[in-house]
This record gives structure tokens, C-alpha cells and sequence, in this order.
């Protein structure tokens, strides 16, 4: 096997790839940086016209989450073989897991403090699971009763609420609907968008363009 850059018999001879970590368990120094300097600092949250950071995928440990399937335990979104290629235990990467959640804590008070927001602050994006709130025709009642209750959610907190993209023949099937839900719950925060994945729409309406 002969490749530019990582080199093991799970990657494709001569395909250049590389996948870049940070070691949580690196102690404070690595954590006050990431907190101060790369999320907190004049390329990220420091400027005056960043509002705030959409911070994508975690660490997952089967000891202390049960089980992972993104696509298995350790980084998300990262090669099934991480584990294996980086000689890591599953005890490293229970270790590794916790560490990264004490990061987060600490990227999450400093975004707090500074006024900004991250996107695993909005409720039901704990995990950055791109998931917004979809209203549709089994859960609309409920949704809407909701929205009316004194400890509605979304009085302190965002509403992120999703539209259905619907297919190429058919493209935001709902949107009437969505939007009337929208404006009906919203307080003084609130966004919609594209489903699940924004992409999904943009790929409809290059199929029916």
C-alpha cells in the first residue's frame, strides 16, 4: 500500500486523506486554548459580527453511551477503523469521550458569558443532530397547545423549526401549514429551514430545474 498521506490497507493506494484529532485528554492547556483562543478568540466569537458558532459532531463511548452508530464509538463522521488505526482501547476512548464532554461544558459557559450561542444550546440539538422541530399533521395540535403553556421552551430558549423539502415533483409540500405554525409558536427567536438537511432541498430543485 502506497499513499500520500495516511497509510493503511483501509484507505484506497495513492488517495491522499488525512483526518485531524485533538486529544482532550491533553489537560488544560489544550482546553483553555480551544476555549480562548479558537472558539473564544478574534477568528470565532471574538469578532463583533459573529454571533455565534454551529459546532458539529462529538465523541461517543459505548461504555458510558450504551452504543454508537456514527458509524461506530469514538469521532463521529470519521472512519470506521479510527479506533484500530489510531491504537486506541476502549477505555481511551471512554477517557476521550469524557474529556471532550468537559471541553464542551467549557465552550459552552464561555459562549454563554460572551452573549453568542452555539448550535447544541438550541433545544433538541444537544447531540448537533441537525434535527429541527418538525410540525406535520399527527403532532400539530400538540405542538401548538405547547406553545401556549406558560413554560413553553421557546419563550427563553430558540425554536428552530424545520420544513419539509418534500421530493423533486413536489417540492415543500407543507409550507403553508409550517409556516403558519411557525409564526403562531415563535417568540422573540426563531428560525425555519430546511428539514432535516438543508440539502435536501437544493438537490430537489436541481432535479426539477
Amino acid at each position: 500500500c502506497v499513499c500520500v498521506c495516511v497509510c493503511t490497507h483501509h484507505y484506497t493506494p495513492l488517495l491522499s486523506s488525512g483526518e485531524y484529532l485533538f486529544d482532550h485528554r491533553n489537560g488544560s492547556m489544550l482546553r483553555q486554548w480551544l476555549v480562548d483562543e479558537f472558539v473564544g478568540g478574534n477568528t470565532a466569537l471574538g469578532l463583533p459580527f459573529v454571533d455565534g458558532l454551529f459546532i458539529d459532531d462529538f465523541w461517543c463511548s459505548n461504555k458510558l453511551n450504551g452504543s454508537c452508530s456514527d458509524p461506530v464509538q469514538g469521532p463521529t463522521e470519521i472512519d470506521p477503523h479510527s479506533q484500530e488505526d489510531m491504537g486506541l482501547s476502549d477505555e481511551d476512548i471512554l477517557q476521550l469521550t469524557q474529556e471532550w464532554l468537559t471541553t464542551m461544558t467549557a465552550v459552552q459557559q464561555k459562549t454563554i458569558s460572551m452573549g453568542k450561542f452555539t448550535w447544541s444550546l438550541l433545544p433538541g440539538q444537544q447531540n448537533a443532530n441537525a434535527s429541527p422541530t418538525m410540525v406535520h399533521q399527527a403532532n400539530c395540535a400538540a405542538f401548538l397547545r405547547g406553545a401556549c403553556r406558560s413554560n413553553n421552551p421557546y419563550v427563553s430558549m430558540p425554536l428552530v423549526l424545520g420544513l419539509d423539502p418534500g421530493n423533486k415533483t413536489h417540492v415543500l409540500p407543507n409550507l403553508d401549514q409550517e409556516l403558519a405554525a411557525f409564526l403562531l409558536a415563535r417568540v422573540d427567536y426563531a428560525y425555519a429551514g430546511w428539514g432535516v438537511w438543508c440539502v435536501s432541498l437544493a438537490i430537489h430543485l436541481s432535479l426539477s430545474l
